[in-house]
């Protein structure tokens, strides 16, 4: 079996390039639901992939967005963008969801600084994906530059179903505990 290390992985920038162009946007994602950042993951037997969630939103101007429990949840191959799994919570969850209300999302930055953050994010994923799949060690201080996009990013609210998402990223990460 081939290593991490001689198999090409998409970087993230080519992950994002397929979740643009896949179907599943359009015949699986309702309008209005919510999509969460791809992550890293090897959380499908051992295999590099990218997880997402999509989740229920309510938008109403001049009102705090309300995110419901995500319903469904799918993970592209890192290794050409093919789609690994994809399930209904109720059918497979990808974690024990019980409890998990609706959220209010607090006020959070511009459109324009959220922009310059998805950026900076996504060039971090680039540069540190990859010792995420060869469970590589990284300077702590990148490590602690993408923790840090992540919490600039992703609402407080919504980091717990992140967290549940992608778990062995996030240990990697060295934020498994991430409030």
């Amino acid at each position: 079996m081939e290593s991490t290390k001689e198999i090409k992985l998409l970087n993230y920038s080519g992950v994002l390039r397929v979740l643009r162009e896949h179907s599943i946007r359009r015949a699986e994602v309702p309008t209005g639901y919510a999509l969460s950042l791809p992550l890293p993951t090897r959380r499908c037997a051992g295999m590099p992939g990218y997880v997402m969630f999509a989740s229920p939103m309510t938008l109403n101007p001049g009102i705090p967005a309300v995110q419901a429990a995500p319903d469904r949840w799918w993970v592209f191959s890192a290794q050409g963008g093919s789609l690994i799994l994809y399930s209904l919570c109720k059918v497979y969850p990808f974690v024990d969801m019980q409890g998990w209300k609706r959220v209010t999302a607090t006020a959070g930055i511009s459109a324009e600084e959220k922009r310059a953050d998805l950026k900076v994010f996504e060039d971090l994923m680039n540069e540190m994906a990859p010792a995420f799949f060869a469970d590589e060690a990284v300077d702590s201080s990148r490590l602690t530059a993408l923790a840090a996009a992540i919490e600039r990013i992703v609402p407080k609210e919504i980091l717990l179903q992140y967290r549940a998402l992608a778990p062995d990223f996030f240990k990697w990460l060295g934020k498994d505990g991430m409030k």
